[in-house]
């Protein structure tokens, strides 16, 4: 009887890391998915680069970024997160064949949807014009 609880408790546990989503960040962080079925494309990793080369920006209005591929959802270093990428183009209603950024804001609402390749200025602009990051902004000022 051990052995089997000790069973079930490890496989209910495997099936709610593969349920997580970004909802764990809502509030906290902003989310940047660079979304393309195909995970090495030119496309994707032009899209990374570009993101990977403003570290302060992207640190300074709390936004973190995740690939999702047909395969898995991957923080950008490329590691496994344990969300399901299922839930992903569920949540966002996504086409299988989406190749882009969405942006979702710490309300959790998706803020940009846009295809490939977006200039890291234009979302910090889109940021920096949100009322919640004005409110940031003016309190780190006071």
């Amino acid at each position: 009887m051990k052995l089997f609880t000790t069973t079930f408790l490890l496989i209910a546990a495997s099936f709610m890391v593969q349920a997580q989503d970004f909802t764990d960040y809502q509030w906290e962080s902003r989310i940047l998915l660079l979304v393309d079925p195909i995970p090495e494309s030119a496309a994707m990793r032009a899209q990374l680069v570009a993101f990977l080369e403003t570290p302060e920006e992207m640190k300074e209005r709390d936004l973190l970024l995740f690939r999702v591929t047909a395969d898995n959802v991957l923080d950008k270093n490329g590691k496994p997160t344990g969300v399901s990428r299922h839930s992903v183009y569920k949540d966002y209603a996504l086409s299988k064949q989406f190749q882009g950024i969405l942006l979702i804001g710490k309300d959790g609402g998706v803020k940009l949807k846009e295809n490939f390749f977006v200039k890291p200025s234009i979302i910090f602009s889109l940021i920096d014009g949100m009322p919640m990051r004005r409110a940031e902004m003016r309190s780190k000022k006071g």
